[in-house]
Parts: C-alpha cells; sequence; structure tokens
C-alpha cells in the first residue's frame, strides 16, 4: 500500500510535536519553580543589608465618586467623537 509509508510518517512527527510539548510545558513549569524557590531563598533579612523604611501603602481602590466621574467623562468623550464622525460623514454626502 502506498499510504502506509505516509501513515507511518505522520504519526512518527505527530508523535514528535507531542513529545516536544511536553518537553516544553514542563520545562517551562520546571524553569519556573526553580526561579521561585531562588527568589524565596533571599530573606530580607539578610546580613550586612540597611533595614528598610515601611513604605506607606496608598488606597488600593479608588472612591467610588471618582470612578463615576470618570466613567462619565469617557462617555461624554465617546459621544462627541461619534457626533464628530457623523457630522463628517453627512458633510461627505
Amino acid at each position: 500500500m502506498p499510504y502506509q509509508d505516509t501513515i507511518a510518517e505522520v504519526l512518527t512527527w505527530a508523535a514528535l510535536v507531542f513529545a516536544a510539548g511536553f518537553i516544553g510545558f514542563f520545562g517551562k513549569y520546571l524553569g519556573r519553580l526553580i526561579l521561585d524557590r531562588f527568589h524565596r531563598g533571599k530573606s530580607p533579612g539578610v546580613q550586612g543589608a540597611a533595614p528598610r523604611a515601611p513604605v506607606p501603602q496608598a488606597p488600593t481602590a479608588p472612591s467610588q465618586e471618582g470612578k463615576l466621574s470618570k466613567k462619565a467623562e469617557k462617555n461624554r468623550l465617546k459621544a462627541e467623537k461619534k457626533q464628530a464622525k457623523k457630522g463628517s460623514k453627512e458633510e461627505g454626502q
């Protein structure tokens, strides 16, 4: 059969691609584990290092009022752009 050689070749290449993907995925995973362990190994209290002053924390979430005003401004700008675009289309006709 002439297709028997082709099928075997296709299966060989499929197996090679599968193996490469497997090695790539787990190689990346292993690399991340090693880097995480390396970074965890460095403690902030290393001898000879000056103690760090605590950094003041900024508020993590903006106020609800600020969100609303930003959203309203964004919607207003969007509406202005839409009107300008619509006006330029009407002038072209």
